[in-house]
């Protein structure tokens, strides 16, 4: 009797393994099919990017967490995924995104330091106006880095189209654990 329930949990493990991978595998076929990569590797999928952090600047810190803990985003280690609402094409639909931005809001967004752009995923400080029109002011929560990106306070008007430095979108999710996955998925030992 106990023999024919352990063969029957095994086959339910066995098959609810089997649907589980079955699954996996149809979303990362799709998501193959139907996204695509901009310039600097991100994957967009309908309007959103999915990108992997790769610096500490939005890593907790313990002289900024208490100014950060009421935002819904917040403390987002290396190898973190994640998840982006880009800025539309649709000038329309470009105006509403820009106008529902607010302080505390996290947004990734191209940025030129020196003479290479990077991508960068920071908090917006500041909003204002300036002979540009809107602009907005960003930094890292993890304020005591040694290589002061996070210190530095980004600035970036929006309404400037020559403007090499530029908002991708805002970040309106985040998880470790996926962004753990896909880091190794993108290693070759992870591939096999």
């Amino acid at each position: 009797m106990k023999t024919i329930k352990l063969k029957k949990i095994k086959e339910i493990i066995f098959n609810i393994l089997t649907y589980s991978f079955v699954a996996i595998s149809l979303v990362m076929l799709i998501l193959c099919i139907f996204s695509k990569k901009d310039n600097d590797g991100a994957v967009s999928l309908f309007g959103y990017q999915m990108r992997i952090v790769i610096s500490e600047s939005m890593e907790k810190n313990e002289l900024t967490y208490n100014d950060i803990k009421r935002y819904h985003i917040k403390n987002i280690p290396v190898k973190s995924l994640v998840l982006i609402k880009t800025v539309p094409d649709n000038i329309n639909k470009k105006l509403k995104f820009y106008s529902n931005l607010n302080i505390g809001d996290v947004i990734t967004f191209r940025y030129l330091i020196g003479t290479k752009q990077e991508t960068i995923t920071h908090r917006i400080i500041d909003i204002g106006n300036n002979e540009f029109g809107k602009y907005i002011d960003l930094q890292g929560d993890n304020i005591v880095l040694s290589d002061n990106i996070s210190t530095s306070i980004q600035h970036i008007n929006i309404n400037d189209e020559n403007s090499p430095s530029y908002v991708i979108g805002k970040v309106i999710g985040k998880s470790y654990i996926l962004g753990v996955i896909l880091f190794a998925i993108k290693k070759p030992l992870g591939m096999f």
